[in-house]
C-alpha cells in the first residue's frame, strides 16, 4: 500500500488492525501499551501510534469500562518496594507507571462522578420547569372550562344572552358552536 505522499507503507491498516485484534485476544484484560505491542509483534511503536492510535484508545476504553468499580483492592507499591528496585530502573519505572495509572483512573472516576452530579442537577431543574409548565397549563385549561361553563349558563337566560352577545342557547351544542368554542379557546391560549 502506498501513502499519498512519502514512501510506501510496510503494513496496511487492515493488516495492523488484524494484528492488533490478535494481540487483544491474547491479552484480553490488559491495557494495550505501545512498548508491549512492539515487543510482541516486532512492529515499531511509531507505526502503531501513527496508524492505529484511535483503535488502541478504543480498546483501552473498553477495558476501562469493564473495570469500573469492580476492583476494590489496588496494589500500591510501598517506598520500601521501590527502594528494593533501586538498582533496576525498569522495575522502578514499572512501579511508578502503575501508580500513575491508578491516579489517572481515580481522577477519571472523580470527573465522571462530578459529571453525573451536574446532569442530576440539570435534570432536576428541567423537571421542576416542566412541572411548573404543566401546572400553568392546567390552570389555563381550568380557566377555559370556567369560561365555557359561564357561557353555557348565560345562554339559558334570554337577558344574559343579549348582554353577552350569545345568539342561542348553548346547552345544545352544534358543530358550529364547537368550532366557536375552539376558536375562543385558541384565542385565550395565546
Amino acid at each position: 500500500m502506498i501513502n499519498e505522499t512519502g514512501r510506501p507503507m510496510k503494513y496496511s491498516k487492515e493488516e495492523l488492525l488484524s494484528i492488533l485484534e490478535d494481540y487483544k485476544k491474547k491479552h484480553p484484560k490488559e491495557k494495550i501499551k505501545l512498548s508491549k505491542l512492539e515487543k510482541e509483534t516486532g512492529i515499531k511503536r511509531h507505526i502503531w501510534r501513527d496508524n492505529m492510535k484511535e483503535n488502541i484508545d478504543c480498546f483501552n476504553e473498553v477495558i476501562n469500562e469493564e473495570n469500573i468499580p469492580k476492583t476494590t483492592s489496588l496494589y500500591l507499591p510501598s517506598v520500601d518496594d521501590m527502594m528494593k528496585s533501586y538498582d533496576n530502573p525498569n522495575q522502578i519505572r514499572k512501579l511508578l507507571q502503575n501508580q500513575q495509572d491508578i491516579i489517572l483512573e481515580l481522577y477519571k472516576y472523580k470527573n465522571q462522578d462530578n459529571i453525573i452530579e451536574e446532569l442530576k442537577k440539570e435534570h432536576m431543574l428541567e423537571n421542576k420547569h416542566n412541572e411548573l409548565l404543566i401546572e400553568d397549563l392546567k390552570k389555563k385549561i381550568q380557566s377555559q372550562q370556567d369560561i365555557i361553563n359561564n357561557y353555557i349558563l348565560y345562554s339559558t337566560d334570554k337577558d344574559k344572552r343579549d348582554e353577552e352577545g350569545i345568539k342561542e342557547n348553548m346547552i345544545y351544542l352544534t358543530e358550529d358552536m364547537l368550532k366557536k368554542y375552539d376558536a375562543m379557546f385558541d384565542e385565550l391560549m395565546k
